[in-house]
């Protein structure tokens, strides 16, 4: 086995050279947010699959827990962080069991079979059943793998959620920087909510669909919201476009969410001539994927002078919107993204 070192203090676990390919491939690396593998799935490689491994640690919180991270402070029962406070309620043995079973399986539901990275030209050397040597445009799968661990051990876990059990309304978030984040026992089930969107002279209320935890793995795979960082309203989309997508308020992947793919594939693959830098890979959708389109969502259309009109209607814990009887705050009167549809 040839062993090299490369940037990033990479050690690779096994290189091979697959014919007369242009550069050697690192099947596998490891690295501070995930590790990788790269691997051929189709015979006489017309396609290649780039899986990130995630780590992750979920804490189970209880009323009497300590303090999780930097941005929470819990005492008698009660957790207050930078989003205001909440009642914690007491995890039993099914629920948490449940809520552990679930969350690898719900993650990489989503995120599978969604993006691929196309090169620019063939650099993928293989023998076809006739022995043969060929060099093809292979294409290159995205795929996701969480391992979730109980106690790191030695191996040092990529991220670490805490996750609540309350029936107050309740912020998730996911810290990239701080490598934590905090769930509730809800997250990993669809929840709806509602998004006021101006077009020409009428608002509109969109009722988009989202699993929580889903797009807080979005932050931990270094995404950020469609307008970029930070947990401020507008953040999560001032268009339908926006609000559609997964790091807004939906459920749509885009291709530019390859880019944590393409990044780590330059781990994977030792570049030598001019020809190996010259090799670019894009991020396209699947062709299983299915793009969302006005129709998909529930709308109402209202005029601005109607507006103050609407009837008004109180949400509960689940989620459910209610239309104010005013503008909601923020450009294009989109609410928190975590919490049902309220005035601010």
């Amino acid at each position: 086995m040839l062993s090299i070192f490369l940037p990033h203090q990479i050690v690779p676990q096994s290189i091979y050279r697959l014919g007369i390919t242009y550069m050697d491939i690192i099947t596998s690396a490891k690295g501070k947010r995930w590790d990788s593998i790269l691997e051929p799935v189709m015979p006489y490689g017309s396609l290649l699959r780039l899986t990130l491994q995630i780590r992750l640690e979920l804490v189970r919180i209880e009323p009497d827990s300590h303090s999780f991270d930097a941005f929470s402070y819990i005492h008698n029962g009660i957790l207050r962080n930078q989003f205001g406070t909440v009642n914690l309620q007491t995890w039993s043995d099914g629920e948490w069991t449940s809520f552990r079973q679930r969350f690898a399986s719900t993650i990489e539901r989503f995120w599978n079979h969604k993006l691929v990275l196309m090169p620019t030209q063939p650099w993928y050397a293989y023998s076809d059943p006739w022995s043969v040597n060929r060099i093809d445009p292979s294409r290159i799968g995205c795929s996701l793998s969480i391992q979730v661990v109980d106690t790191p051990a030695g191996n040092p876990v990529h991220f670490r959620f805490g996750c609540v059990k309350t029936s107050d309304s309740f912020r998730s978030y996911a810290s990239p920087e701080w490598r934590s984040g905090m769930l509730s026992q809800v997250d990993l089930n669809q929840q709806p909510s509602w998004r006021s969107i101006s077009f020409k002279d009428h608002f509109h209320m969109v009722r988009f669909q989202q699993i929580t935890a889903v797009h807080e793995i979005g932050h931990v795979l270094m995404l950020n919201h469609p307008r970029g960082p930070g947990g401020e309203e507008w953040a999560y989309g001032t268009t339908y476009e926006e609000h559609s997508s997964i790091m807004g308020a939906g459920d749509v992947v885009s291709a530019t969410m390859a880019r944590p793919w393409q990044q780590t594939l330059d781990k994977h693959l030792v570049r030598q001539t001019n020809a190996d830098r010259k090799l670019q890979f894009s991020g396209v959708l699947d062709s299983n994927v299915l793009d969302h389109s006005w129709a998909s969502v529930n709308l109402l259309a209202f005029s601005k002078k109607t507006l103050a009109e609407m009837p008004e209607s109180n949400p509960g814990h689940n989620g459910l919107p209610s239309i104010e009887t005013s503008t909601p705050k923020g450009p294009a009167g989109v609410d928190w993204k975590h919490l049902p549809f309220t005035q601010h």
